[in-house]
């Protein structure tokens, strides 16, 4: 018996230039970033948390966001995986991590707003 080989599973992927690789990381960090604008409403700072801002397919360390939009942002970021990252990688882009600063140690609620920073 011989070995065969099938190609009709193999797809042809076209690498993505320098700059689409760009587009789809802003895409995606616009697309989590706009969850996080939209839920930060609080009464006091234990409304606030920092959680981990980043996919597989951007990195931007952390953010401040009201502890009622987690669902939300969830919801986002499994989109922004299953549709930017998902192309992202596909197209033989790639990032370098940047070092990223710990989340801030007290969160305030400022004027009925999250805050990682004492209000000025």
């Amino acid at each position: 018996s011989g070995l065969t080989i099938s190609l009709s599973n193999l797809t042809t992927r076209t690498k993505l230039s320098d700059d689409a690789c760009r587009d789809l990381e802003h895409a995606a960090q616009a697309a989590e970033q706009s969850v996080i604008a939209s839920h930060l409403a609080c009464k006091v700072a234990s409304d606030c948390m920092a959680v981990r801002f980043a996919a597989s397919c951007f990195e931007a360390c952390y953010a401040v966001i009201a502890t009622s939009g987690l669902p939300a942002l969830q919801t986002a970021s499994d989109q922004v995986e299953g549709d930017q990252c998902v192309t992202y990688h596909q197209g033989g882009c790639s990032f370098i991590e940047p070092p990223c600063i710990p989340p801030p140690p007290q969160l305030y609620c400022n004027a009925g707003v999250c805050q990682g920073f004492p209000p000025q």
